[in-house]
């Protein structure tokens, strides 16, 4: 049996600069980094990637160049490999429907 693959997760915030709305183009930016393998989860503030190294780096370069060919931006990022479990930070362990801290 093999070992899970390690992933990393990278906490992403996108600011475009002198832009008084900046809503479509942020959703414009996660469609961007969204691709096979990659966890995009967007938050009030910033978003979190999961996935394997490469897959992540890749989703913020391409990210990364297609929003900066557009606007004056700043991007901002924070990673990790350092998570629960052997896989690293996709792996999350969960516990059964009612019991403390369950996620349902």
């Amino acid at each position: 049996m093999s070992e899970p693959t390690p992933q990393i997760m990278a906490e992403v915030a996108l600011y475009p600069l002198r832009e008084a709305e900046v809503g479509p183009f942020l959703l414009e930016f996660l469609g961007q980094l969204r691709r096979p393998g990659l966890r995009v989860e967007p938050g009030a503030m910033s978003t979190l990637l999961v996935g394997e190294a490469h897959t992540v780096f890749a989703a913020l370069e391409e990210a990364f160049a297609w929003a900066s060919d557009r606007r004056q931006v700043v991007l901002r990022v924070t990673l990790t490999g350092a998570g629960p479990g052997p896989a690293g930070c996709g792996a999350r362990e969960v516990s059964p429907p009612g019991a403390p801290n369950s996620r349902t």
